[in-house]
């Protein structure tokens, strides 16, 4: 229950009225629902009480990390990055290990996570959030062309209009200095 209370919680920021998908980064937390979160917060502090911790628990945990902190840049990700961790000896995945790469590039160097994302191609080649993630990546080490590369790709993936709405407009946005 507390994973989707905590999921829930974010619903009314994830989206522009125009429809146009926002960004956890880019949310305003002013749009979560506090009330969902303290009640996600209290089932995820009741099911402590169990002998082991399941996946969701974990996931649980590591989205409370996200809704209680007071930013997005506030987030404990060295402690996002230790449930990451548990979360693939419990329940091992692809789409895992790329949330950890995520999570991990906040920590690592940018050229090391992207050595990192590379290893899941192969598993999550026709996945658009993998081209989305390396999109993003390689946006921010400044490898433009390669960028704007990945955003399609991932745009071509996705069913969603409104991600790739969002897809296309990140590939747009960077300027190729060819």
């Amino acid at each position: 229950m507390a994973l989707m209370y905590f999921q829930a919680s974010r619903f009314q920021a994830r989206l522009k009225e125009s429809g146009e998908l926002v960004i956890l980064s880019k949310q305003a937390r002013t749009l979560w629902n506090e009330s969902l979160i303290a009640e996600a917060t209290r089932y995820l502090a009741a099911s402590a009480e169990g002998d082991a911790p399941t996946r969701y628990h974990i996931e649980a945990g590591i989205a409370a990390h996200y809704a209680l902190a007071p930013s997005f840049d506030a987030v404990n990700r060295h402690e996002v990055d230790k449930l990451y961790e548990i979360l693939l000896r419990l329940a091992p995945s692809a789409v895992t290990k790329l949330n950890r790469i995520i999570v991990r590039s906040y920590l690592c160097s940018l050229d090391e996570v992207l050595q990192d994302l590379a290893g899941l191609e192969n598993a999550l080649e026709k996945h658009y959030l993998f081209y989305a993630t390396k999109g993003t990546l390689l946006k921010r080490k400044g490898e433009s062309a390669l960028a704007k590369e990945a955003f399609l790709k991932a745009a071509s993936l996705t069913q969603s209009a409104s991600e790739r709405s969002f897809l296309l407009a990140e590939s747009n946005a960077i300027v190729s200095y060819l």
